[in-house]
């Protein structure tokens, strides 16, 4: 725990260091602006296949470690630092193509390469979640890849709200892209889940890990981040609506497990923190 929660602070630090860096730069007489340019471009380059070396590692990690609860919290952290940073500083976002032929880079669009990473890693936990469907690691894991795909959503949306002329490169060029794109997720979670729950199964039969606890709260606590970051309106009204029967039925499948001594679903209802839908 303590060796993972000090990575993260080493990694930390080295973003800091990029700031100060930049700073220096820019007050330093001696370069020229392009000067200048190059060398923070350079530099951002090289922050950039850092972090991706660090959510790679535990790409690597985890088929063996799957219940390593603190290299998910670390993937999690550095995968946050690699999509906010490459959405702040675009130009230096390097393709694995281009790093390996050592060639001129081409900035990318970065919201694609955003939402790409994030698609990546999300597909990787749930390729292991069909081998190892019990642990709650990964489930975790999940969880973190779907709320930065919301977050990052959320800002494009609000972004343009309040700015008309902001616009998006290709392909995710007008903010219904943007829409699209987020229904699109929300819509393979749910065939994700529709595959692998059959609704059928009575619930008061077998442990409470064979009954699908995790992918049902996993829905519930998808719904609840959906409202609270205001993108449940964003959603498609079919879309909207198979997610709210998947949530409801999840619900009262969950209250329904009586073999686990401390299901606090029993006590849940629609007035509560998490409430299965709005006010």
């Amino acid at each position: 725990y303590y060796a993972w929660t000090h990575k993260i602070f080493v990694v930390q630090i080295l973003l800091q260091k990029h700031e100060e860096i930049i700073r220096n730069y820019n007050n330093h007489d001696c370069f020229s602006d392009e000067d200048n340019s190059a060398n923070i471009l350079q530099y951002q380059k090289q922050v950039v296949i850092f972090l991706e070396g660090q959510v790679q590692s535990i790409d690597e990690w985890l088929p063996s470690h799957v219940s390593d609860h603190s290299a998910v919290h670390y993937g999690a952290t550095v995968l946050r630092m690699l999509v906010d940073f490459g959405l702040q500083y675009p130009s230096a976002l390097v393709s694995s193509q281009q790093k390996e032929r050592k060639s001129e880079v081409i900035p990318a669009d970065s919201v694609t390469w955003a939402f790409s990473k994030i698609q990546y890693e999300r597909n990787k936990i749930v390729s292991l979640l069909e081998k190892y469907p019990m642990h709650e690691t990964l489930w975790l894991y999940r969880r973190d890849c779907i709320l930065l795909y919301f977050s990052v959503t959320s800002k494009l949306l609000l972004r343009s709200e309040k700015d008309a002329t902001f616009t998006l490169a290709h392909p995710l060029d007008n903010m219904n892209a943007i829409e699209c794109s987020l229904n699109d997720y929300v819509k393979e979670e749910l065939a994700s889940f529709i595959t692998h729950n059959n609704p059928t199964i009575d619930c008061r039969k077998g442990s409470w890990k064979e009954k699908g606890a995790y992918s049902r709260t996993f829905f519930q606590w998808v719904w609840y981040h959906l409202w609270h970051l205001k993108l449940a309106e964003r959603l498609y009204d079919h879309v909207r609506h198979t997610l709210e029967e998947v949530v409801k039925n999840s619900i009262e499948y969950l209250r329904g497990c009586d073999d686990n001594a401390n299901n606090m679903w029993k006590y849940f209802d629609n007035k509560s923190r998490f409430a299965v839908l709005p006010p």
